[in-house]
């Protein structure tokens, strides 16, 4: 591949595991060598118009907010979808994109300080989406720094219902308690303390639940940039998977019965991906990894257990019953194109009793 001419030695690693997973998803050489590019530009830059702070109280429903606010402030954003297109989910309507080099001017701009707009990457938007929190429910939002996804939980609702936002680094409970009041969040209660903690504290509490796990963060790195990639390491790939697996485990015990959990990274690595969810998958009989009621054109299902690659598995998968094997491929991985950046996410159902049970009601 030619984009694999050079790379930053450090990461030779990284590029062994990351060729080993692109042959195991089996993808078109154009896709491939769309996404091997990417290591070399700028990360796309997205946001979002902030209906907490904004006259009106739904969502536009061709994205017209947008179009306005560009033209009111003088902004370089444009509309994230084509108008008159089928929208993911009624707040994407307030979606835009804008040049990468745009950032500094978006962050210095007077609807950026007072919360008009913010900045947040469409895959992060769409975790929010997928999770679709309705008004009057009640929200677990884990992990939950810098506050963007919890902010985003919170115009979906319309600031009517409640958000439990939990950060364990005190640094980052910090910036997520400053993110919330700048964007007119003010039906979440934040707290400073360890997520893996939480199900043992709030059992079967939740309506839904929001796991946007610690991670590598793989999707980030840039190879001309030393800064996204100077701490990776195999080890921390490791690491980060067996953290995720315990705060997965806390998000699930705190989830009710009949509710919704989103479970997503910004690593490609099967390790923090479908591992985690494997390892769910064999502990809880009543979960169920459903299909994504919308992907970017970009993304692609998970690996199956047996296709993963035997360097991206750091020991042997659990076993799982035919139909939980199958559900892996519900997981959807997103390929950084067309202004989504590097992602991974599931959706994962919670029956009030196990599969099992159900298919002999």
């Amino acid at each position: 591949m030619p984009v694999l001419a050079s790379f930053p030695e450090p990461l030779a690693p990284f590029v062994a595991r990351l060729e080993a997973l692109t042959e195991a998803l089996t993808l078109p050489e154009a896709a491939r060598e769309a996404w091997w590019a990417s290591f070399w530009e700028p990360q796309p830059l997205a946001g979002r118009i902030n209906p907490l702070r904004t006259a009106q109280g739904e969502p536009e429903p061709d994205g017209e907010a947008v179009t306005r606010a560009a033209a009111t402030f003088a902004l370089p954003i444009r509309p994230a979808f084509a108008a008159g297109a089928p929208l993911p989910h009624p707040l994407a309507a307030w979606s835009f994109v804008a040049e990468p080099h745009a950032r500094t001017t978006l962050t210095h701009s007077a609807p950026f300080q007072d919360g008009t707009i913010t900045l947040q990457s469409l895959s992060s938007q769409w975790a929010v989406w997928l999770l679709d929190p309705q008004p009057g429910e009640e929200v677990l939002d884990l992990a939950a720094a810098p506050g963007g996804k919890t902010a985003l939980i919170a115009a979906a609702i319309a600031n009517r219902g409640r958000i439990a936002a939990v950060e364990a680094v005190k640094p980052r409970y910090f910036k997520l308690r400053a993110e919330l009041a700048r964007l007119g969040v003010t039906c979440a209660q934040t707290y400073l303390a360890d997520g893996r903690t939480i199900g043992h504290k709030t059992p079967q509490r939740f309506a839904r639940v929001l796991l946007d796990a610690p991670c590598s963060s793989e999707a980030r790195i840039r190879f001309a940039a030393p800064d996204t990639w100077q701490h990776w390491k195999p080890r921390k790939v490791r690491e980060a998977a067996r953290k995720q697996l315990a705060l997965l485990r806390a998000a699930w015990q705190a989830l009710a019965p009949g509710g919704t959990l989103v479970y997503s990274t910004c690593s490609y690595a099967p390790e923090e991906n479908e591992w985690v969810v494997a390892q769910l998958l064999a502990e809880a009989p009543e979960a169920e990894v459903v299909p994504p009621r919308w992907s970017p054109p970009c993304a692609i299902p998970g690996l199956a257990s047996d296709a993963i690659p035997a360097t991206c598995s750091p020991r042997r998968l659990p076993d799982l019953t035919p139909a939980h094997a199958a559900q892996l491929g519900h997981t959807r991985r997103v390929l950084p194109a067309q202004g989504f950046t590097g992602f991974f996410a599931a959706v994962l159902f919670k029956h009030h009793q196990t599969l099992a049970d159900d298919a002999h009601a």
